[in-house]
Parts: C-alpha cells; sequence; structure tokens
C-alpha cells in the first residue's frame, strides 16, 4: 500500500483519536462540574424499609392508611447498581398520624393530603405541616394526616370517618394536580408513589453508570420528549389531569369536605400546593385556575400556593433532582405561605 493510500486511514485514525481524547476531556470535565449524574429522579427507585408502612382501610372508601406504630425510612436507590443515595426517617404514631407533633395541647390544625402533605423524601419534621406548626403559638398543634397515593375522595372519605378522633379546630385538604385521578393502587406492601425507573435502566447500568455523557445524553432526550407535547397541550398524562380537573367535579368535591368538616365544626381551608412532577409547570395551571373557581363557587377558603416556590432554582424545589417532592427548604416555605394565607384570612 503506497503512502497516498495510507493517508485516509491515518487521517481517520487521528479523527478517531482525537474523537476519544474530546469525549474524555468531556467526561472528566462533566465529572469535575458533577454533571450527568446517575443520582436523579429517573434513575431512582423509592421504597420504604421495613415495607409494611401501609395497610388497606377499603370498608369506608378510604383505600390505604398508615400503619399505626410504623417505625422505619424511607430509601431511595439508585436504579443502574442499587447503591443508597438518600434516606430519610419515617415513624408513624399509634395514632396514624406521622410522628412530627411535639405538642400534645392545643388547636389542632389537621392537614389532609397525600404525598406532598405527608413530607415523601424528608425526615420526620421536615414535611410542610410540621414546619406550619413551629411557625405557630403553642396554642396550636399541627397533626399530620397526609397519606401517599390517596385522592381527594378518599381523604374526605377518612376525614368522615376519623377526623372526630382529633376534635380539629381547623382543617386543610392540601390538593395536589393528580387529586382528581383515580388512586394510586396498593400492591402487597408496595409504596405507591414509585419513583419512575426506566426499562432500559438495568439493562444499560454499566454504561449509564460509566459514563456522563451517556446519561445526560439520554436524560435530555426524555426530557425533551415529554416537554415538547406539553407545549402543544400537554403530554398523556398532563392532559388527563387537566382532563380529570372538570369544575363541576372539584365542586362536588370541595362541597363533600365542607360538609365533613360541618358534622366537626371544623373550619375548612384549601391549600393549592406547588407543581413539582410536571416537565413544563404551565401545564397545570388550568388545573389550579379550575379549583380556585370551584372554591369560590363552593365559598370555601383557599390558600393559593402555587406559585410559592417561583423564585427557587429547580434543583432546590425538590428533595433530590428530577423528583417531584419537596425538599426541606421547599416544605418550609410551603408553610410560611399557608401561615401567612391563615393569617390573612383571620383562622389564626
Amino acid at each position: 500500500m503506497g503512502d497516498a493510500a495510507r493517508k485516509p486511514i491515518r487521517r481517520a485514525l487521528a479523527v478517531l483519536f482525537g474523537t476519544v481524547v474530546a469525549l474524555v476531556v468531556v467526561e472528566l470535565g462533566m465529572r469535575l462540574a458533577g454533571l450527568g449524574n446517575p443520582v436523579d429522579g429517573t434513575d431512582v427507585i423509592q421504597s420504604y424499609e421495613p415495607a409494611n408502612v401501609f395497610e388497606v382501610d377499603e370498608d369506608r372508601g378510604i383505600g390505604i392508611r398508615m400503619r399505626p406504630g410504623y417505625a422505619g425510612k424511607q430509601v431511595y436507590r439508585r436504579a443502574t447498581d442499587g447503591v443508597i443515595v438518600h434516606e430519610a426517617v419515617t415513624n408513624v404514631s399509634p395514632a396514624g398520624f406521622r410522628s412530627e407533633s411535639t405538642r400534645t395541647f392545643g388547636k389542632v390544625i389537621l392537614a389532609v393530603g397525600d404525598s406532598t402533605t405527608f413530607g415523601v423524601g424528608v425526615d420526620d419534621g421536615e414535611s410542610w405541616p410540621a414546619a406550619l406548626e413551629r411557625t405557630l403559638s403553642t396554642s396550636w398543634r399541627v397533626l399530620n394526616a397526609g397519606t401517599p397515593g390517596r385522592n381527594t375522595s378518599q381523604e374526605t372519605s377518612w376525614l368522615r370517618a376519623h377526623g372526630a378522633e382529633t376534635n380539629p379546630a381547623v382543617v386543610i385538604l392540601a390538593f395536589y394536580i393528580n387529586d382528581l385521578m383515580p388512586p394510586i393502587p396498593l400492591s402487597g406492601d408496595v409504596q405507591p408513589n414509585r419513583m419512575k425507573a426506566p426499562p432500559w435502566a438495568s439493562r444499560e447500568a454499566g454504561l449509564r453508570r460509566a459514563s456522563r455523557i451517556y446519561n445526560l445524553g439520554w436524560r435530555t432526550w426524555e426530557r425533551r420528549a415529554l416537554a415538547a407535547p406539553a407545549a402543544g397541550g400537554g403530554s398523556s398524562y398532563e392532559a388527563e389531569l387537566v382532563k380529570m380537573a372538570r369544575k363541576e367535579d372539584l365542586r362536588a368535591q370541595f362541597d363533600h369536605l365542607m360538609h365533613a368538616c360541618a358534622r366537626l365544626r371544623a373550619q375548612p381551608v384549601l391549600v393549592l400546593l406547588p407543581a413539582l412532577d410536571l416537565s413544563d409547570p404551565r401545564v397545570g395551571a388550568p388545573v389550579f385556575v379550575r379549583a380556585r373557581e370551584a372554591a369560590s363557587a363552593a365559598s370555601l377558603p383557599f390558600i393559593d400556593a402555587e406559585h410559592a416556590l417561583d423564585d427557587f432554582d429547580l434543583p432546590d424545589r425538590r428533595v433530590l433532582p428530577g423528583e417531584h417532592h419537596a425538599s426541606v427548604r421547599a416544605n418550609a416555605r410551603i408553610a410560611d405561605v399557608i401561615r401567612e394565607g391563615l393569617v390573612a384570612k383571620g383562622i389564626l
């Protein structure tokens, strides 16, 4: 083979070598900058240890409840290799509330909601109900009756069945954008709000674990795939949220809540929580608009905390990057906004 024939081969090898060097440099740079870390909500699976945190309570339409006396923790494991990346102490009182209130006397504010109220991802004492109690005088105590996976109908059913046991002065229904969706089913002792583990995570664990470039590339593709339909009216999940949030259904749910609170002689308050699990937060706006309109039509006082975290950087809002539950700091901010709303409405 002559020298002229070897030149294209040498050029190709030089390009290949240069490409490899460039990729190595970029990979090292991403590692130093912390980019493409596989510790991300799309790559992490959450579970409870021990697993028996829930028990079925189907008799009165409640679905599931926290197991009284449960003592354990929430564990987040990286889907690629099972390494624990985050833990949160999680205990349940004998009465079935998250073990957070430090007060035994005082008028009761009963916080009813799903995982966003329970405080998935944060330790006992770091949810917004716990943070709210710390901002109030000792004449008040806040009980966290949040249960992951419930919807508004189940929350109201629980209130009807068990609310009188706490003799609440105020009932806060914490509304999240998916609260009119069917409840997330409980399968044995599996946590109903499982974080997404992509189907290719285990199949390609080695490369996802080894290459930040590859990992970040996959995430970018995923987010663009989700955001593209969102800009045109929502992905299938997001569109379903909007479709389910019919104003007449919301009004009916709020009427049921007010009736249950009237029987308890408790002041009902609706709180609209910030949306943390959408590719484009604006997609959730129609849900909040309809909830506000339905609450006004039902004469249900409401506190709009939808924009409570607007000045937070997105990673600071969440307990883990890519997760859809609030961080400790975000929970504290939500509590501040709720307290301000309660004061403004003359409830405190």
